[in-house]
């Protein structure tokens, strides 16, 4: 004999948070927006994670220094703005 599906509780998934479960429909109104859904969210793909880090791990040195070289820059021209003021 089948059984009417039951609303709550329910359970639901969040990218960041993982799994929870909710007992009510007020806790659940909005959760939609937030990126919450009745099914898992599928596994990322480990590969591409791995080619970003070695990607990244390969040109950080040239962000640090780009950043770096960037920041004495804003500072010396904040600077010679200051002096030179009239």
């Amino acid at each position: 004999m089948n059984q009417p599906s039951q609303q709550f509780p329910k359970w639901l998934y969040h990218r960041k948070h993982g799994g929870r479960v909710f007992t009510s429909s007020a806790e659940t109104k909005w959760l939609w927006l937030k990126g919450w859904r009745d099914r898992p969210f599928p596994a990322q793909n480990s590969a591409v994670k791995s080619s970003l880090r070695t990607w990244w791990s390969d040109w950080e040195w040239l962000f640090k220094a780009a950043t770096a070289v960037l920041v004495i820059l804003a500072a010396a021209v904040s600077l010679w703005r200051v002096l030179h003021a009239s």
